[in-house]
């Protein structure tokens, strides 16, 4: 995997020094810039602000808070939730140099 990670051209996965072991999402609430959650997903985007995506929410969402999982997030149509989101990597344990 030579993808070069888009808007982070000095990161790539062959160089990064430790295992990528996947990419989440920090969801912040907009109005009060208030931390929702994280939730697992796919690399499509750019990391970190360079990929921020807004979001408007009208149905309750399941996401990881901490330590805690399955945190439940109440939103509706009459009362939605705008959001942005970050994508963040996932590292693991640092690579072995040969």
């Amino acid at each position: 995997m030579s993808e070069t990670f888009k808007g982070n051209e000095f990161l790539r996965l062959e160089d990064c020094p430790y295992e990528v072991l996947g990419f989440f999402e920090e969801l912040w609430e907009t109005e009060f810039n208030k931390f929702l959650g994280t939730r697992k997903v796919e690399l499509d985007r750019p990391l970190g602000e360079a990929g921020k995506k807004s979001y408007t929410f009208v149905e309750d969402l399941i996401l990881d808070k901490g330590h805690r999982s399955g945190v439940k997030v109440r939103a509706s149509r009459k009362k939605p939730i705008q959001a942005h989101g970050i994508l963040q990597i996932i590292c693991g344990r640092i690579k072995e140099r040969n």
